[in-house]
């Protein structure tokens, strides 16, 4: 069963960012923004991190993504009504 491509969908807010879930043609996607922390970097700085601001991991399954999530980002304080 393959997924309808979404809107990314707010998963938690972190210090720094934001953790999303999206789905996108059959995948299943948690995409980590961390933006804001960056922006509070000298540009100097910025270029020596060793992480870009956003990364995405893919996932065949949402239950795959599920455990990825709760397993990774288990001390996160979800908001559920986000």
């Amino acid at each position: 069963m393959t997924s309808a491509n979404t809107e990314p969908k707010l998963y938690a807010r972190v210090e720094g960012g934001a953790i999303y879930t999206q789905d996108e043609n059959g995948q299943f996607l948690v995409i980590v923004n961390q933006s804001a922390l960056y922006d509070l970097l000298d540009p100097s700085d910025r270029d020596d991190m060793d992480e870009p601001a956003e990364k995405v991991w893919v996932f065949a399954t949402d239950s795959e993504r599920e455990q990825f999530l709760s397993e990774r980002y288990k001390r996160i304080q979800r908001d559920e009504h986000l």
